[in-house]
């Protein structure tokens, strides 16, 4: 009944980048609320506590344009998950960091890993789509990510408070095992 198939595998092509493209944007978002107690465990500067947020920015927007070509070269299929692993991989890394110097290193990592995803989800579910479907699979696609967004620093706010700050980026990891 929910098994892949030819009729729907499309739907389950547009479910895992929608998941995947909402994660690289809810770490836009969700980090901000818990930087003050990012900050005060890991003995950060105001200065420095604010890299682990825009590293993750920077690295995105850097590597992009990068990430589509390779993609487009390699095969979208495969960079996609390549990319999902690296991001996974990366905030496990964030949510194990013993430093700020390890934290910010760990979120540029996950940066690229959302640079590779980004665009090889957009080409999957473009190759994934008759052209008369695309306007509906990106405004669902769109509509997830936006949801994602704006829930960020509510849900960055309540697992700071009811867990740790830590669990902000573990939370990617069952999305991430999911998708794969």
């Amino acid at each position: 009944m929910f098994g892949i198939n030819d009729r729907n595998r499309r739907w389950w092509i547009l479910g895992a980048t929608a998941g995947v493209l909402g994660l690289t944007v809810l770490d836009e978002t969700i980090v901000g609320v818990a930087l003050p107690d990012i900050r005060s465990e890991l003995g950060l500067s105001q200065v420095a506590s604010h890299w682990v947020v825009n590293v993750y920015l920077l690295t995105f927007t850097c590597f992009v344009a990068i990430g589509g070509r390779l993609g487009d070269s390699l095969g979208h299929h495969g960079f996609f998950i390549a990319g999902a692993a690296v991001f996974g991989l990366a905030s496990l890394a964030c949510g194990v960091a013993p430093d700020g110097s390890w934290l910010i290193a760990a979120r540029a990592i996950q940066g690229i890993g959302a640079a590779i995803i980004f665009p090889a989800a957009l080409a999957m579910t473009t190759d994934a789509f008759p052209i008369e479907q695309r306007g509906v699979a990106f405004g669902i696609q769109t509509t997830v990510a936006a949801l994602f967004m704006s829930f960020g620093p509510l849900v960055g706010g309540l697992v700071t408070e009811a867990l740790s700050w830590r669990w902000i980026f573990w939370i990617n990891l069952p999305v991430v095992l999911a998708v794969a």
